[in-house]
């Protein structure tokens, strides 16, 4: 399948279809950043979150100008509550896109998220001192 043809079938929302196509090219083609992040949507449109991580780090790491293969990786860790692997993510990818409004909105929502697990995290260690000290 050539790539015209996988854009053709996301374009027509066929993901089953889509994301078949791409395996098969990547399969003669495994370095091709543009399909490997074709092949993240698609599994993102599919619910298939881990998936995505996988496909989109690697249209990433080929190609790391791709900032919408940033803010899709970004969406997928918010799903699976990995928040702070998307925090850099997004950081990354607002360099490239400073205006685009969802990164905008993804790094105050991750802000708030990223933030309070760390107030969170240091008050859980203070107790757990606490607790590890009463205990003698």
């Amino acid at each position: 399948m050539t790539q015209e043809e996988i854009e053709d079938r996301l374009a027509n929302q066929d993901w089953t279809a889509a994301e078949e196509g791409c395996r098969e090219f990547l399969r003669s083609k495994p370095v091709n950043p543009k399909v490997n992040g074709y092949l993240g949507w698609c599994l993102m449109q599919r619910k298939d979150h881990v998936g995505a991580v996988e496909s989109l780090r690697r249209a990433l790491n080929l190609d790391p100008k791709m900032w919408k293969a940033g803010l899709y990786l970004s969406q997928c860790l918010i799903q699976l509550n990995r928040y702070q692997e998307a925090w850099p993510v997004v950081e990354d990818s607002i360099k490239l896109a400073p205006n685009d409004r969802t990164l905008l909105a993804l790094r105050d929502f991750l802000q708030d998220r990223v933030k309070h697990r760390g107030e969170r995290w240091e008050i859980n260690q203070r107790v757990e001192a606490k607790i590890v000290m009463h205990e003698d």
